[in-house]
């Protein structure tokens, strides 16, 4: 099982508040999440939950169940919505916190980052580029178009830190 983050380094990649709800207390230094997941569906033992709210729905109300599957860090935004048991951190805004976490982790890789922007001709430009680089070297992209903000964050390798200008 390969180790992702540590707590610690969530909390402070996140600027985040650690809660405890009913008295559940661990060394933050020994524990770690395996993965990040957004999805009730599909979190995994090990894993982080990002409590994400959305114009139909709201992750918050998903606490309690990803508890029961094994999450074992949650980040949320409502503080009353911290399941029964399980450690939480707090943040004003889960998608902004999930960007300060992919950023940490780029830093943290090593990772280079290619931005592609324009009007059209992203999504081809995005493979050739992925395509020439993946020759002799490590390449990670994502294989579909996404608008969605959130996930320009959970695809780590393409975030981009600075609103790309067309003259520079």
């Amino acid at each position: 099982m390969s180790m992702m983050f540590s707590l610690s380094e969530i909390v402070n990649a996140t600027e985040g508040r650690l809660i405890y709800s009913n008295n559940v207390m661990q060394d933050i230094g020994t524990i770690y999440v395996t993965g990040v997941s957004k999805d009730s569906r599909t979190i995994e033992e090990g894993q982080l939950f990002v409590a994400l709210k959305g114009e139909k729905f709201d992750g918050h109300e998903f606490c309690e169940e990803v508890k029961e599957k094994g999450a074992i860090v949650q980040l949320i935004s409502d503080e009353n919505k911290c399941a029964n048991g399980t450690i939480s951190i707090i943040v004003e805004d889960t998608v902004v916190a999930i960007g300060k976490l992919a950023r940490y982790y780029r830093f943290k890789h090593n990772m280079k980052t290619i931005c592609v922007t324009g009007s059209i001709g992203k999504t081809s430009t995005r493979e050739m580029i992925a395509l020439g680089l993946s020759y002799d070297k490590k390449v990670w992209h994502s294989r579909f178009y996404r608008r969605q903000r959130i996930l320009r964050f959970l695809y780590l390798r393409w975030v981009c830190e600075k609103e790309m200008r067309s003259h520079t």
